[in-house]
């Protein structure tokens, strides 16, 4: 497979410090912040105290300093929530949007060049910034937040060529990784629908954070109705999002997002108390199969 850097258009990036930096995001996250070291970074999302979903985001470390690699069009509301919880925390938030950006990385080399390749979220310093495995799912490759000024010049330096945003998001599809920007639903949704324990954005064992006991408590019942899925067809399915999907004449699901002919979609796990059991499904008038 060819090295690509992939410049993530539609994230951004802050920065949090100070003394008490860690324990104040220890409060608010659904991942444990001690995980967070130069050599390991994290995925994590920030809960109603419903448990339904309100923010995701990357976190990677370097010297006192914590990278949050966010979705853009959720930055304002973000920083006005960080910044409500801050309180009398001695606590720094900034937005280093215009000085850092949010890179994704595929390739073999990817593993060479950050860490060990059975352990999603390895990290190191590279440049100005932090290079990593991806936390989620090590079959994402990598992502980089990287100082604007380099242009890419490390990169390529190392015989990446630049690819394009549609790559990554038709690789997040084939890996099942639901994300905050196409998927999940501010406020409505609930993440172990979408496969956030199973992704690492969520820690069981780190104590008490916004909205961790209806979430600790569906994980214990294990009530999940629901669950996310790829489904493909031989059409193009790309303008999908937020249907409804059926089998035969019962509403099961809806698409969440999609991409050329495959597409992510949430779908009931049982019909009248019985395992759904099919693996062909109608949405409009295209015909989609389980991949």
């Amino acid at each position: 497979m060819e090295n690509k850097y992939i410049p993530l258009s539609t994230r951004s990036v802050l920065c949090i410090s100070g003394e008490d930096a860690p324990h104040f995001l220890q409060g608010i996250l659904t991942n444990d912040i001690a995980l967070v070291n130069e050599k390991r970074a994290i995925y994590s999302l920030i809960l109603t105290p419903q448990g339904k979903f309100l923010f995701e985001m990357f976190i990677a470390k370097r010297d006192d300093l914590y990278f949050i690699d966010c979705v853009t069009s959720q930055k304002a509301e973000l920083l006005k929530k960080l910044k409500m919880y801050r309180l009398r925390s001695k606590v720094e938030i900034e937005d280093i949007s215009d000085e850092y950006e949010a890179v994704a990385l595929i390739g073999e080399n990817v593993f060479s060049e950050v860490g060990n390749v059975s352990e999603a979220g390895s990290a190191k310093r590279f440049c100005k910034g932090v290079a990593y495995i991806d936390p989620r799912k090590k079959e994402l490759f990598g992502r980089a937040i990287i100082e604007r000024e380099n242009h890419y010049q490390s990169f390529q330096s190392h015989d990446f060529v630049q690819g394009n945003e549609s790559e990554y998001q038709q690789m997040r599809i084939e890996n099942i990784v639901p994300d905050g920007e196409h998927d999940m639903v501010v406020e409505k949704s609930f993440p172990l629908r979408f496969n956030m324990a199973k992704l690492n954005a969520i820690n069981f064992t780190k104590g008490c954070y916004v909205g961790q006991e209806v979430t600790t408590r569906i994980h214990h019942r294990g009530t999940i109705r629901q669950s996310i899925h790829c489904l493909k067809s031989d059409s193009d399915i790309s303008n999908l999002k937020d249907k409804e999907i059926y089998l035969n004449d019962c509403k099961i699901g809806y698409i969440t997002s999609s991409i050329a002919h495959m597409s992510l979609a949430m779908l009931e796990n049982s019909i009248d108390g019985k395992d759904l059991q099919s693996t062909t499904f109608n949405c409009e008038n295209f015909v989609l199969e389980l991949c």
